[in-house]
């Protein structure tokens, strides 16, 4: 596992030198690319919206427009390493260097429906701190707390959670709470609908009868359509997409229910 970016993990005094590693991985995804009709190679261009026969070079030649105006390549740099810089307890931080944890909160509290991604944090033994380190983490551990630090990973800045659990240290990335959209009548439409009592009854039946206490199931979890998608590819045949059936409208609830519960005192 190769690590995506060097960095430090400041908690008060204390600094432990880290390395960040992504906890996905997706390196079994095959990616197919654009090609001719015989196989050539492609390459991307550029042509003017106004002006489809002028073509303008890579991507990285082109101007932006920043608030109704151009900047180019040298400005943009200059206030990309500016916006790195925030202070912090008084003090200016360069957040693409150090994970200042700013403050902390129970683990119960982290609202983990706004991870984007997660991270490990692992020790860096080249640059030392592996005492600092394993504080760290039985601190958090011990007090069942998330470290509340922001981090430029990747060019993006983001907010991240650091906790512990078994015997690895977390840094899970948040997307900001302006970044964040409430949820509106039509999401929580369904809260206002009144359900029968008996049918909450058999659905709780349900749901006991596929429970996995212990969460084992998510060890487990394989992405099958990846696995097909490799083979139909390895295979080299024509893929055909089949349409799927949509379940039936008209069965009644108490129907779906007692026919599932049947299967599954059956199965």
């Amino acid at each position: 596992m190769k690590s995506v970016a060097n960095t430090t993990i400041t908690f008060g005094k204390v600094v432990a030198p880290v390395k960040l590693f992504s906890a996905a991985s997706t390196t079994t995804d095959p990616k197919p690319k654009y090609c001719g009709p015989e196989g050539q190679e492609v390459s991307q261009v550029y042509r003017l919206k106004d002006d489809p026969d002028t073509i303008i070079g890579p991507r990285s030649e082109c101007s932006k427009i920043f608030n109704g105006r151009l900047v180019d390549e040298a400005e943009i740099k200059a206030a990309e390493a500016a916006s790195l810089i925030e202070e912090i307890n008084g003090e200016e931080v360069n957040l693409k260097e150090t994970m200042l944890i700013q403050r902390f909160v129970p683990l119960s509290k982290v609202p983990f429906n706004r991870a984007t991604s997660a991270y490990y944090l692992g020790a860096d033994p080249k640059r030392g701190g592996l005492e600092e380190l394993a504080l760290i983490h039985k601190a958090l551990a011990k007090k069942k707390a998330a470290g509340v630090a922001k981090f430029v990973v990747r060019g993006r800045q983001k907010e991240f959670v650091i906790y512990a659990q078994g015997n690895a240290l977390y840094a899970v990335a948040l997307s900001f709470a302006s970044d964040w959209n409430e949820p509106n009548e039509d999401v929580t439409l369904h809260s206002k609908i009144t359900v029968d009592k008996a049918l909450v009854d058999m659905a709780t039946k349900l749901i006991d009868a596929d429970l996995d206490k212990d969460g084992e199931i998510l060890d487990d979890l394989t992405d099958t359509l990846i696995e097909r998608k490799v083979a139909l590819l390895n295979a080299g045949e024509p893929i055909e997409v089949n349409e799927t059936k949509a379940p039936s409208a008209g069965e009644s609830l108490a129907d779906a229910l007692a026919a599932s519960l049947e299967s599954k005192v059956n199965a």
